[in-house]
């Protein structure tokens, strides 16, 4: 009798011990792992050019969520110029169109819209960087985290040139009227005589294909320092025919002219500014 009463006991435990492991292998609860999802913010190009001009470029730039949010989102759009300024000497802000705006609760993007100023400063080729700064939102949910991506996105801005043209020499031509003598110059950006014009009328002098990007100097000099102003006229004659007058009265005995040229792809960018 002892023994049919210590069997029936041990049946019992290793019952119990065997239900016991079969419910350790079960599946938990799910809502125990439950995942907020994740959304990411992000910054993207919309244009496709990677340069605008100064005077009237305009680029456009996306603030994009992966998933649309429950609640409103303020972004601020943030950038920086590789000048180390937007605005010029005189207080002139370069461009318009950023700061903050808000993807509203259920979008998933918000447009900037980026307008760049001429800022009648010849500074040539600018980078402008933009990047997502504050994010701020009006509410929350566990349903979801935000991720910000701390993307970027780099757009080259270039002064208006006064002449694109294509490769080749341009003519420099200088002519008068009057009892007097002008001289024509050309340096290079050391301050070097690399072409000259003398002791004749008129004076021609030609801008080489070969010189490298960089500045140089046209030069108009009265050789007898006559009575000014002197009527004359100085004119650019480019490869595919351009004309650009620069000078039709000498006012000084010695007249400079800063010629920048810088090439971009098949075609030749030159930038003219009297000293």
């Amino acid at each position: 009798m002892k023994n049919i009463l210590k069997i029936s006991i041990l049946s019992m435990v290793l019952g119990f011990s065997f239900y016991s492991c079969d419910d350790d292998d079960s599946i938990p609860n799910q809502d125990l792992l439950f995942v907020p999802t994740e959304v990411a913010v992000s910054l993207s190009r919309v244009s496709t050019d990677v340069s605008v001009p100064e005077s009237g470029g305009q680029v456009v730039y996306n603030v994009d969520l992966t998933s649309a949010l429950s609640y409103d989102l303020d972004v601020t759009l943030d950038v920086v110029s590789s000048d180390g300024s937007i605005e010029t000497t005189t207080g002139l802000v370069e461009l318009s169109g950023v700061g903050s705006a808000t993807i509203a609760s259920g979008d998933t993007t918000v447009t900037f819209t980026i307008d760049f100023i001429d800022d009648t400063v010849l500074d040539f080729t600018e980078t402008y960087t933009f990047s997502i700064g504050s994010i701020v939102s009006s509410g929350s949910s566990s349903d979801s985290y935000l991720l910000d991506v701390s993307s970027s996105e780099s757009i080259l801005v270039t002064d208006t040139p006064d002449i694109i043209t294509t490769a080749g020499d341009f003519d420099i031509n200088l002519d008068w009227t009057g009892n007097t003598d002008l001289d024509l110059y050309l340096r290079d950006g050391d301050g070097s005589t690399i072409d000259y014009s003398w002791y004749s009328q008129p004076e021609n002098i030609t801008f080489l294909e070969s010189y490298a990007d960089g500045d140089y100097a046209i030069g108009v000099d009265d050789y007898y320092d006559s009575p000014l102003p002197t009527s004359c006229d100085l004119t650019l004659t480019f490869p595919d025919g351009q004309t650009l007058p620069l000078l039709d009265e000498a006012t000084a005995d010695f007249i400079w002219f800063q010629v920048t040229k810088l090439t971009n792809g098949s075609e030749v960018w030159y930038y003219i500014i009297q000293q």
